[in-house]
């Protein structure tokens, strides 16, 4: 069993589909599944849409904004 934690403070710089990569590269090398992640604290949404853009392969990513994101229609 083993923990990865990593702390970014611009994901802008390294986003945070290259941590998770990089973290899955290095678990397959060493034979280490990955069973889950988790994010503890706030997380911009730049953040977001970048790694939505990343896995979702998204056509044109330019044309990803936080209006289309469901939860800007509403108040919590």
């Amino acid at each position: 069993c083993v923990q990865v934690g990593i702390s970014n403070i611009n994901y802008k710089k390294t986003p945070l589909y290259r941590q998770m990569e990089l973290v899955r590269i290095e678990a397959a090398r060493y034979g280490v599944p990955i069973v889950g992640t988790e994010l503890i604290g706030v997380l911009p949404l730049g953040a977001v849409l970048n790694s939505l853009d990343y896995y979702l392969q998204i056509e044109n990513p330019k044309k990803l904004e936080p209006k289309h994101l469901l939860e800007n229609y509403f108040d919590f």
